[in-house]
This record gives C-alpha cells, structure tokens and sequence, in this order.
C-alpha cells in the first residue's frame, strides 16, 4: 500500500496490495482517516498498466522554488529524477493511474472489506 499526503495528490496500489501482510489491519483504515492523506487502489481489474513493475513516488513542495522532484526505486538502488521534462513524465503516468483507480471513498471500502477477510 503506498500512502501519500493529499496536498501533492494520492498514490495508488494494486489490489493485491490489501492481501499482503502489514503492521495490523487497521493500518491502512488509520492512515485514511487523517486529513492529509489519500488512499486509492488500483483494482485487478485494469490488468497491465503504464506503472506496472515501477516503483516512484513523486515529491512536490509547498516552497514554488523547490522543485518537484520523483524518487525511483530499482532493482539495485535508486536514482532521483530532476529534469523537469522527466519530472512532467513521472507525474502524467501518476495521473493516469489515478484516473484508472478506485475513488478514495471506494478504495476505503475495499480495504475494509479484504481487512475483514485477514484471519
């Protein structure tokens, strides 16, 4: 499950992510529940995607003179992406995962839901 504060625009997770071991059930429903973040799940449903087998978070800052900057994990590290034009790229594929993800509303529902099915 990815988390991110709502100011800068949710993450999505794939659905399987509901199913994988975590701190406790609640841990996703706690951190929905606080005002500056957003939860949305990415349902199997939408099979492959533009995301698929990439791991980034995008980091954006109150401060207009810090530029947004992405975070990608790698197989054997992780680099930092800065180029504005790189940047734009990271955040178009984050809009369009959030366009094929559930509503936060939804994806609530749904984690609750599998939480329920946990032993």
């Amino acid at each position: 499950m990815t988390i991110q504060p709502a100011r800068h625009g949710p993450r999505t997770a794939g659905k399987h992510a509901g199913h994988r071991p975590n701190r406790g059930s609640e841990a996703p429903q706690e951190a929905a529940a606080q005002p500056n973040v957003t939860i949305q799940v990415l349902p199997f449903a939408v099979g492959g995607h533009a995301a698929l087998g990439t791991s980034f978070t995008h980091l954006g800052f109150p401060d207009p003179d810090d530029p947004e900057v992405v975070y990608v994990e790698v197989l054997t590290g992780s680099l930092y992406v800065e180029k504005p034009e790189e940047v734009r790229q990271y955040r178009d594929k984050l809009d369009h995962l959030r366009a094929l993800a559930l509503t936060p509303h939804d994806s609530t529902e749904m984690i609750t839901s599998v939480a329920r099915e946990q032993p």
